[in-house]
């Protein structure tokens, strides 16, 4: 009973600061941080109708994240006060579930406006994207401790 307690309470942990580092980011934050549209547009040569494309994508991703991101601060305060209020271990994984479910719906947008964002490029840019992307795991390109930029 003790092990399933002390797992509930390590996945309700675990489900939480998730929910933290995603909240901190802002709504704004998008995939690629502040100004990211200005950076993708540069890196990848992008016309004028695929930058606007991409305004447009990315204004849509927010508005549909908005309602969630605003819906998980909810449930992580509920988590939060049934914590401090002593409810059961199963009750606070339940809100904690809860909570997961809604970190899945927004990676859901994000993955669709990565989709769409994918889709009005040219195959080259593709391919450009694709190798900016650091593999899982490491560092961008030329981060400190990451491997060194190549060109």
């Amino acid at each position: 009973m003790k092990s399933f307690i002390r797992a509930t309470l390590a996945v309700s942990a675990a489900t939480i600061f998730s929910a933290v580092c995603l909240l901190a980011q802002g709504p704004g934050a998008g995939h690629f941080g502040r100004g990211g549209n200005h950076f993708l547009a540069t890196a990848l040569d992008m016309t004028d109708a695929q930058q606007a494309q991409m305004k447009t994508i990315r204004a849509n991703e927010r508005a549909a994240s908005k309602p969630i991101m605003q819906q998980l601060r909810t449930q992580r305060e509920a988590v939060e006060a049934a914590i401090q209020s002593g409810q059961s271990a199963e009750q606070v994984a339940e809100l904690a579930a809860q909570q997961g479910a809604l970190l899945g719906q927004l990676e859901g947008i994000r993955a669709s406006a990565r989709q769409q964002l994918f889709s009005i490029l040219t195959p080259a840019q593709q391919k450009k994207m694709l190798a900016m992307r650091p593999q899982r795991g490491q560092r961008g390109q030329g981060a400190p401790g990451g491997p060194p930029a190549t060109e």
